[in-house]
């Protein structure tokens, strides 16, 4: 099968070794891949490589020329200890690693990086390298107690991504043990300006930012509020305005215990408030709409209940980017902006 292009394997028992995947493949899934790397012979037009739950320790030594490389998953690869040197795989956006519980280092060329479920108590310094990092995902990390600095000075993809769409993310839900939550939200709100900034920048501007940290109440910034999970946009301060540039959508949330949805390994989780904030651009100027409603729609994930407290939103003009930041941080003058 040297011309093989595709293969996807899960729910099989392999013994002895594996020393030859072809090298026409381009999308290798394998679910609970058994070896502790692949082949070393093993050269390949990838475009996606999917390994979840895989024995994996390295994906291989040294350097791999695979210029068409896009996704890595190795989700739940409790043994995977580093990842290899991505200088060879320019085109790599988007890196799975949740509950990768020994991973110590990461590249620092990751545009997308999911490091959910892990143990970390401090994030991988080198965090603050990523340079093209626009989503970061530590949902679950039930030890971590500090962040450190996240990247500046981010830049857009040049191109279009295999995405549909260009988003950034930002999410901290259900991390019981961090100390310092107000930092946390001046991070990510320093964060966001400067995709912000960047959007107007851009020619492949970001469509959507997401936002999910712990707080207990919306900020006084977004000026239109209303308790529970529903409210009504008027729409006629943005008519025909050329200025008008997005919205960001805020709703806070409480975390519960639901012992009716967990499951016997899984440890019951701390009560917690949190708020998610979403902003999406428009390309057009409304015209003619009397009314919007904004309802949100909340997910129950496993072991958890979440009930909806208090929404808002605020439409975000031009002439906002130069007042936003002082506005999030006011009242927290004793925490500098991050930059």
């Amino acid at each position: 099968m040297r011309r093989l292009k595709l293969l996807m394997l899960w729910n099989l028992n392999f013994s002895g070794s594996l020393n030859f995947l072809s090298s026409e493949l381009g999308y290798l899934y394998w679910g609970k891949y058994p070896f502790t790397c692949l082949p070393s012979s093993f050269q390949a037009y990838l475009v996606e490589l999917i390994l979840p739950r895989s024995n994996i320790v390295q994906l291989w030594k040294g350097t791999k020329v695979l210029p068409n490389l896009t996704h890595i998953d190795l989700s739940h690869s409790k043994n995977l200890i580093k990842m290899p040197n991505f200088k060879e795989i320019p085109n790599l956006e988007s890196l799975a690693l949740e509950g990768c519980i020994k991973l110590v280092k990461i590249d620092p060329s990751i545009e997308i990086l999911y490091l959910g479920g892990n143990n970390f108590v401090i994030l991988p310094s080198n965090i603050k390298e990523l340079s093209k990092l626009r989503r970061l995902n530590l949902q679950h990390c039930k030890q971590l107690k500090y962040l450190p600095e996240l990247p500046s000075n981010n830049a857009l993809p040049t191109r279009r991504t295999t995405y549909l769409r260009i988003v950034a993310e930002f999410n901290i839900f259900d991390c019981p043990s961090l100390i310092d939550v107000e930092c946390c939200y001046i991070m990510a709100f320093s964060w966001m300006i400067q995709f912000l900034q960047m959007h107007m920048q851009s020619e492949i501007p970001i469509e959507q930012i997401t936002i999910v940290i712990p707080k207990t109440e919306i900020p006084m910034w977004l000026d239109k509020q209303n308790v529970g999970s529903s409210i009504s946009m008027d729409p006629s301060p943005i008519m025909d305005d050329k200025n008008w540039i997005g919205v960001v959508c805020c709703l806070t949330f409480v975390a519960l215990d639901n012992p009716t949805t967990l499951s016997k390994e899984q440890p019951s989780a701390c009560r917690e408030e949190f708020i998610g904030y979403y902003m999406t651009y428009l390309t057009e100027v409304l015209h003619d709409i009397s009314c919007i409603e904004l309802r949100a729609i909340v997910r129950q994930p496993l072991g958890l209940h979440l009930e909806a407290k208090n929404c808002g939103y605020r439409w975000i003009f031009k002439e906002d980017l130069e007042q936003l930041n002082s506005q999030i941080y006011n009242g927290n003058s004793s925490v500098q902006p991050y930059y």
